[in-house]
């Protein structure tokens, strides 16, 4: 894939999404993009180094991060660049001195 113009090429994987619907579309049918790493960025990791969890710890952490997961839905976050634009084209249609944070 070539995103842009002068980019450099990457290699990519096309991974398909069935479209989601539940009285209205709610996610449309399409691909996401997953870009894979070249060999020089695959690294191994020795896992035995690393320091084991203290095991009265690990079940309630388990519980908080159970806590913590919810679905993810696109439509619930808004692109902050989209905000800034329009906050800056708010300021300037109604002649503000400085944009709204």
């Amino acid at each position: 894939l070539i995103s842009r113009k002068n980019s450099p090429p990457r290699l990519i994987s096309l991974i398909p999404q069935l479209e989601s619907t539940e009285d209205s579309q709610k996610t449309p049918a399409g691909f996401h993009v997953v870009y894979l790493p070249y060999k020089d960025e695959i690294r191994q990791f020795n896992l035995e180094s690393l320091p084991k969890p203290n095991p009265s710890l690990v079940e309630p952490l388990k519980s908080v991060l159970k806590k913590l997961t919810f679905t993810y839905n696109p439509e619930n976050f808004e692109n902050p660049a989209l905000q800034k634009h329009w906050r800056n084209v708010e300021t300037l249609a109604l002649d503000k001195e400085s944009v709204d944070e």
